[in-house]
């Protein structure tokens, strides 16, 4: 079961590289944005990110669903940081004293 899970993990962190280098490449044939200023342009819904970085958890977050951010206390997967933050806030409480609650 371990190797079927790194085998998942190893086909999606390939197509989320996929997927960001083809935006990339379509984001340096397109040139910079009208103000002059840096951007990508994400390949698959043209949304305009700041940066590469931006570019990633775009594509992670939205289109692959990659719940990436853990909860340090119980463990519970998030797709976005601000999740896991309200989640701590919510579940455990805002110190962090309320373990598991649910």
């Amino acid at each position: 079961m371990g190797r079927q899970t790194g085998v998942r993990k190893e086909v999606v962190q390939d197509v989320l590289e996929s997927a960001v280098q083809q935006s990339l490449v379509n984001t340096a044939s397109a040139g910079n944005s009208a103000t002059g200023e840096a951007s990508c342009v994400c390949h698959i819904c043209s949304a305009v990110l700041k940066n590469p970085l931006s570019l990633r958890s775009h594509i992670q977050g939205i289109h692959l669903a990659i719940k990436s951010r853990r909860c340090n206390i119980c463990g519970e997967s998030f797709l976005w940081r601000m999740q896991v933050t309200r989640h701590k806030k919510h579940v455990h409480g805002a110190d962090g004293s309320q373990l598991l609650v649910r």
